[in-house]
Order: C-alpha cells, then sequence, then structure tokens
C-alpha cells in the first residue's frame, strides 16, 4: 500500500495547459508511481505538478522506496515509456537517487499553445 499526495495547482480552466500537455503529464506520473510502488516498494509518494516562469510544467515525483539498486538506475520499459511521452511534448526528464533513499524523477514540458 503507497501513499500518495498530489498537489493541485489548476483549479481555474483558463490556467490548465493543453490536453495534450494534461495527458502525457498523467502518463509519466502514473509511470513514475508504478515504478515507485512495483521496483521501489514505497510507502509514500509525493507528486508535484506546477507552471514554470516560462508557461510550461515541472513535474516532480518522490518516494522514500530502497532507491536504486547498488549498480544504479536501469532503463526499462516505464523509462522508455516516460522518454516518449516527454519528447513528444518536447520535455526532458531525468531521475536521481534521494537524499535519504527513495528515488526523486523531475520532469520539464514546455509550454505548447
Amino acid at each position: 500500500r503507497t501513499t500518495v499526495d498530489v498537489d493541485e495547482v489548476f483549479e481555474v480552466k483558463a490556467t490548465r495547459p493543453p490536453a495534450s500537455v494534461l495527458l502525457g503529464s498523467y502518463r509519466i506520473v502514473e509511470q513514475a508511481l508504478l515504478n515507485a510502488a512495483g521496483h521501489g516498494a514505497a510507502n509514500t509518494c509525493k507528486v508535484l505538478v506546477h507552471p514554470d516562469d516560462d508557461g510550461g510544467l515541472r513535474i516532480t515525483v518522490s518516494d522514500d522506496g530502497r532507491g536504486f539498486a547498488s549498480h544504479g538506475a536501469t532503463s526499462g520499459f516505464g523509462s522508455t515509456l516516460m522518454t516518449t511521452w516527454t519528447q513528444a511534448l518536447g520535455g526532458t526528464w531525468s531521475w536521481r537517487q534521494g537524499v535519504n533513499g527513495g528515488v526523486t524523477l523531475e520532469a520539464s514540458i514546455p509550454r505548447i499553445t
């Protein structure tokens, strides 16, 4: 069982990104959560999605799981999906070992009009 905290920032329809950006962001977060629960055995995940200064989106998903194996992060189907979604939206993503364990994923999606 994994607890997920979500910070909602797009309450007003006028400030919401286009549907394609929302769908892609959802899929990136979805895969990060699946990895945290399935591979990391995380108990808690924190999801932050907020606009950046240029009108794009910043996505951060952090967890308290076991982090990467001793040989580091590996590429698999989940990371391929996240790469595909971010590239389709013109963005980038990366992940890193958390300071106290777990993994933090960060994605940046540029403004799409």
